[in-house]
């Protein structure tokens, strides 16, 4: 009688044992979260310039994987990267990008300097009329270069004069194909600046 209860017990304490094993293998696997090393910007990045001391590395649960240089201090930003942006290997260079666009200077239906300072970029709306049918030609997300009131003065640049209100003309930069569209459609009529 005694050796049943003995053997009552040691088994009940090794179900007991397995049991608590096999639960505490669960939520270890369940509570486990995958990591990634990152570099992260502290401050806002200009394109093309070195990104230097603007990062810190920092741990992060990544639930999808991301994917971040080993070393970023001495690349080069290929576009402007926002304060806060996980640094990828997308957004950065070994050496400075060239400006690989044809900039193109437009005649625009006249927009306030206010509605276009902060812009970087833009996109143009022509409307054409020929043998009674309209087209519209748009073209999108070109790159902002500069704005020019209707006299051909850069607009933005004035410190100790009064500005002109009007921009009457923009530079923007966009590849050759679309650069050459741009021109030939300006014979045509006058561009709308569409503002995101």
């Amino acid at each position: 009688m005694k050796l049943k209860k003995i053997m009552i017990a040691f088994f009940s304490l090794l179900a007991a044992v397995f049991l608590s094993v096999v639960l505490w293998t669960q939520i270890s696997r369940s509570v486990k979260t995958n990591t990634a090393v990152v570099w992260v910007a502290t401050n806002a990045i200009q394109a093309n310039t070195q990104i230097g001391q603007n990062v810190v590395q920092v741990k992060i649960d990544a639930t999808v994987p991301v994917r971040s240089p080993q070393d970023v201090s001495k690349l080069y930003a290929r576009t402007d990267i926002p304060k806060g942006c996980i640094i990828t290997p997308e957004l950065v260079s070994r050496t400075v990008e060239q400006d690989v666009y044809t900039h193109v200077v437009v005649k625009i239906d006249p927009v306030p300097y206010e509605a276009l300072k902060n812009t970087k970029t833009v996109g143009l709306l022509n409307v054409t009329t020929v043998n009674n049918q309209t087209y519209t030609n748009v073209f999108e997300d070109l790159k902002l270069v500069r704005v020019y009131d209707q006299t051909g003065k850069e607009i933005g640049k004035v410190t100790n004069q009064q500005a002109y209100n009007l921009v009457s003309m923009v530079e923007i930069a966009t590849d050759n194909e679309t650069a050459k569209k741009i021109e030939e459609k300006q014979k045509l009529g006058v561009y709308y600046v569409l503002i995101k």
